[in-house]
């Protein structure tokens, strides 16, 4: 509801639009993009996970089998990515010590190869912006051109 009105805004309205998210923020702006795909332009995530239940059968492993029993996955990303059809960047540090770097390939994995990319990064959870400025910048504007 408030993206919805976000963007009615007269500031906002016939600008481009570009949904970002990090880490649990991500995998809203993942699912947010999805249902709103014709009112964007593009989405980019860091640090973000699959799915819920992915994050949990990560973290308690010893019950993993029983998670999806116990744990409704309120933000499945994996399957909400599917439908995105503007530019993705998945963004995730290989020394991402909250959310492992596979988590960011499965979602890359499961999206549209011809408008996502993957940009693998070093540093720790969700710092792209701070360590890459320039370069995290640059990927905005390319989305907006387009």
């Amino acid at each position: 509801m408030v993206f919805d009105q976000f963007i009615e805004r007269n500031e906002i309205k016939n600008k481009p639009i570009i949904i970002w998210g990090q880490s649990l923020g991500g995998a809203f702006a993942t699912m947010n993009a999805s249902e709103r795909n014709d009112k964007i332009n593009g989405l980019i995530i860091e640090g973000t996970f699959n799915s819920l239940t992915g994050v949990a059968q990560h973290f308690v492993p010893q019950i993993k089998y029983l998670v999806p029993f116990v744990l409704n996955d309120d933000f499945p990303a994996e399957e909400e990515i599917q439908n995105i059809t503007h530019p993705i960047v998945i963004i995730h540090s290989e020394e991402d010590d909250q959310i492992p770097i596979s988590m960011g390939l499965e979602l890359y994995k499961l999206s549209n190869k011809t408008n996502t990319t993957f940009w693998k990064i070093k540093g720790p959870h969700i710092e792209g912006i701070l360590n890459y400025e320039t370069e995290y910048v640059n990927r905005f504007k390319q989305i907006i051109k387009n």
